[in-house]
This record gives structure tokens, sequence and C-alpha cells, in this order.
């Protein structure tokens, strides 16, 4: 790590032969410093543990050689404050304590810096010890049914092949359909065949009474799916689930076929792109939204013959989780008003945090997430950039 310097007389005067010596003196110092390089260790597995003592032996197979930091890449922490990690030598005869740095980088990519003292930069390390690793988590653990919202009442879920949903019977909709779109599954897609049938009473709804496909006769609104019926073209039965009257709500015409359908084709399209995806959709439903009938001219209610009060939303949203093993996770929301766009504007004009839409509507999305603390990075921020948009 030292480097010497030797030098040629020359008839320089001696005001540049004391620049010279200092300036060596400046480089000679600066070699003692560590170079600010970085190690990332992205697979870390357990080689021994000390249940006594709560900790974890890890190893990897990068060389730290003269880096100055250690990142710990795809692996969040839940306690911060009791956390520590200690670098060992290969002979194990010295450790060295070193502490968790400010986690800001992970507004940007989930990984943890930490400062490795100079004199063990030029080391062979093979192991690390984390105490409390029981608060080390993989940034991705497979958790089932993370799509579905929290909820009070779990047994008001209503389930079917390839979605759920919890019915509002004050509206005569759903307050949200949740489902999980996947890569496999777009690539089963079934040719559709043109045949649409019509809308059904969904008989496993018990927190209410659903709406039927007469309700919308006359209305001038649409039988907007919520599900997309495009989304489970996977298999047949899960296809005609999505024409049951629960997974429907009212929708101007030009907002269904333009923009709703619109967000519908690129969030396929991300499933394709990102492996698997984790979709949460529907109307944003408050306290005195009017009625179909309440929106209808006199003349048109002549023709509206439906005694069910359907409420109409001004808004409707979507909110998607990248979370697999492949693919970096993220999370983006939607807020659509719920116009007769003739022009409308690009996807990105609507795109929001999830925390926005969870902020509009009351429901608190992906609350399964192992992880709290990374919950919260996910759903307050947003990288349009890291999206597909074409």
């Amino acid at each position: 790590m030292y480097q010497k310097f030797t030098t040629t007389k020359t008839a320089a005067d001696s005001s540049s032969k004391n620049f010279l010596t200092f300036f060596c003196a400046i480089v000679a110092l600066s070699l003692i410093s560590c170079v600010p390089a970085e190690v990332i260790v992205t697979e870390i597995k357990p080689i021994s543990q000390n249940e006594d003592f709560q900790g974890v032996h890890y190893h990897w197979n990068s060389e730290i050689n003269d880096s100055c930091f250690l990142k710990v890449a795809n692996f969040v922490f839940d306690d911060y404050e009791n956390f520590t990690l200690t670098l060992k030598r290969h002979d194990q005869t010295e450790d060295f304590v070193i502490s968790l740095q400010d986690d800001q980088q992970m507004m940007a990519e989930p990984f943890y810096k930490f400062q490795i003292p100079y004199t063990i930069g030029k080391t062979d390390l093979d192991s690390l010890y984390i105490s409390n690793f029981k608060k080390l988590t993989p940034v991705f653990v497979p958790v089932n049914n993370l799509e579905i919202p929290y909820t009070n009442e779990p047994e008001h879920i209503v389930s079917h092949i390839g979605f759920s949903l919890f019915f509002n019977d004050a509206h005569k909709q759903a307050d949200w359909v949740a489902y999980m779109l996947c890569k496999e599954r777009r690539i089963k897609d079934m040719k559709d065949d043109g045949n649409r049938p019509n809308f059904k009473v969904d008989p496993t709804v018990k927190n209410g009474s659903t709406v039927k496909h007469e309700d919308y006769t006359n209305s001038k609104y649409s039988r907007g799916h919520l599900c997309a019926n495009e989304d489970m073209s996977w298999l047949r039965e899960a296809r005609l689930e999505t024409f049951y009257c629960s997974n429907i709500s009212p929708q101007k015409q030009n907002f269904n076929d333009g923009i709703w359908k619109k967000l519908e084709t690129l969030v396929r399209k991300w499933a394709e792109v990102y492996d698997t995806l984790y979709v949460v959709t529907g109307p944003v439903l408050r306290n005195e939204l009017p009625s179909i009938r309440d929106l209808l001219t006199e003349k048109e209610n002549e023709g509206y013959k439906s005694k069910t009060r359907i409420s109409v939303p001004e808004y409707f949203y979507k909110v998607i989780l990248v979370y697999n093993s492949s693919s970096e996770v993220k999370g983006i929301g939607f807020i659509m008003p719920h116009e007769d766009f003739r022009n409308p504007a690009p996807l990105q004009n609507y795109a929001v945090t999830i925390d926005s839409v969870q902020k509009l509507t009351g429901i608190n999305f992906y609350d399964n997430l192992p992880n709290k603390r990374y919950e919260k990075k996910i759903e307050t921020t947003i990288c349009e950039d890291c999206w597909v948009w074409k």
C-alpha cells in the first residue's frame, strides 16, 4: 500500500525541492487512507448459529480487499437500535464491531451500508456476525394473500378462483377487488372468442344484496369491470367469474373504453415484464355519492326501471405491487377522475404513491408485507422512470 518515490537532482532551486517534498508527503498520506470502493453482498447464508447469543454467522464469496464500505443488499432490518454487525478475520482471532449507516439509500434501492475499518480492508474476511439476526429479513419472502387489503371483517371477503373482493352494500359495488397477475398466466392467455356473457348475480356475496344485469339496463352507464376479464384469461372459469355483478361499477362509456382500458392493458404488460404483480382496484366510495338515477334526466329516468340505488363514483383507483424474487420490489398507484375523456393525458399524469390512494380510500393496502419499515418506503415513494410505459 506504500509507494516509494524517487527523484533526480536537477538545477531547480530550493523552493521547487521543498514543494516536491511536500507533494510526496501528501501522496503518501492519501495512500494510507482507504480507497472508497464497495463490496455488495447479494446473498448471505448461515454457516452456524448460536441460540444463546441470538445471532448467526454469515459468509459470502466476494473479496473485501481494499474496500471501505460493505453493502448488504436484498435484506432489510426491523430493529435499527439493537442491531450490530461484527466482521471477523479468516482466522477469527479479532472482531470488529460495525454500526449501521444512515439508510437514506433505501429510497432508491434496498441496501444497507457499513463502514469497514481500513485495518481490515486488506484482510481476507470470510464471515460476519449479526446479532438479533431474527430481525434480518430478505426483501422477498413468499407471502400468501399479499394482495388482500387489511380488513377487520375478513369473514366478508368474497373469494373467487382468480380474484377476491369486498362488497359494499350501501353503494352496491365492491370497495376493492384484488388479485395476482403473473407472467406465467399471461403466457397461458386464452384467445378471446368474442362471446360476452350477461353479467349475473354473485351467489357468494353474503354481506348485503348484490346487483343484477338489469340494474344497468338503459342507465347510460357501462358495466365497468374492476378485475378485467382479460386478466383472468388464463382459465375459462376464472374469466367467467369476472362477469359477476359484484365485479362491476358504473362507468361512463368513454372512460371505460378509453383511459381505464388503456391502464388495464399496461398492467398486463407489466406482468409480462416484471413477472408477478399484486393488483388492487376499485371505485373511490364516500358518503352522499349520487346514484345512477340521480344523474339521469327526466326522460332517461322513464326508461330506467331499476329500483336498486347504485352509487356513481367520482374517481377510480388502481395500486400495483411488484413483489417476486427476480425483480426489484416496487409499487405504484393511480387515481383517475371518472370523466368522459376524449383526449386523456398520458397515464403517467395519474400516477401517485400507494400511500396517496390509501389516504383517499381509507383502505390499507399490502398490510401483509413482511417488513413494516420497508412497506413504508414502497408506499410513500414513487419512481416513474422505474416502470415501462410503452
